[in-house]
């Protein structure tokens, strides 16, 4: 039966930061191999944990490409008014 969880660490506030800007708020994620379960749904909830035991999430995903390797790129549909609000929060 297909993963349909991901989590997506980031041991540092300033590696989340820039790809949020740079990928997540524009509606897409890169998933690496050792992060993307091999089993993974076509569609699948991501949850993003922080530093110091935050998260943000989940998103609901859809992935549109699989690499060899087992990395994921996926699609984020929408992101919550809630998460939103959470990441803002972290650049003031």
């Amino acid at each position: 039966m297909a993963t349909r969880t991901a989590k997506l660490q980031f041991q540092s506030l300033e590696d989340f930061l820039s790809r949020w800007k740079q990928e997540i708020a524009q509606g897409s994620v890169f998933i690496d191999s050792t992060s993307a379960p091999k089993d993974l749904a076509p569609e699948f909830k991501l949850d993003i944990g922080l530093p110091l035991g935050m998260r943000i999430g989940p998103f609901q995903c859809q992935i549109v490409h699989r690499g060899a390797d087992g990395s994921v790129g996926c699609r984020i549909p929408e992101i919550s008014g809630e998460a939103q609000k959470g990441v803002e929060a972290l650049f003031k």
